[in-house]
């Protein structure tokens, strides 16, 4: 690859900005799980499994990795394949949120960013 798209740097810098700040407060919420599900039960919710916490910790290293592999990786294909698996980790999100949630709008946001990583790594040279 000779030079990197445009697209490609700014996702992959917001992928590590929002990847960090992810990657702590998940880091924070799996410390203080036995906390958080009490709260939860408290206001008559339900408590959520420690699957829950280590999937969106390793959901949140995933793109902190993705975003750091943007900016020095020099292969397309790789950089392609670690954005789909953003995408696909994004995407089990969504479905997950909108089963227990309900449909929201604003759950789309989350596919947003690795789709426009993925069109960066495509648009790369």
């Amino acid at each position: 690859m000779t030079g990197k798209s445009t697209l490609l740097k700014i996702t992959s810098v917001l992928l590590i900005v929002f990847g960090a700040m992810a990657v702590l407060m998940n880091g924070i919420a799996l410390a203080g799980m036995n906390v958080l599900n009490q709260w939860a039960l408290a206001m008559g919710g339900a408590s959520l499994p420690l699957g829950v916490y280590i999937f969106s910790l390793l959901a949140s290293a995933l793109e902190l990795a993705a975003g750091i592999m943007g900016l020095a990786w020099k292969l397309r294909g790789v950089l392609m394949g670690i954005g789909m698996a953003v995408v696909i980790v994004a995407f089990i999100s969504l479905i997950v949120n909108t089963v227990v949630d309900g449909f929201q709008v604003m759950n789309l946001l989350s596919l947003i960013l690795p789709v426009l990583y993925v069109a960066g790594a495509v648009k790369s040279e």
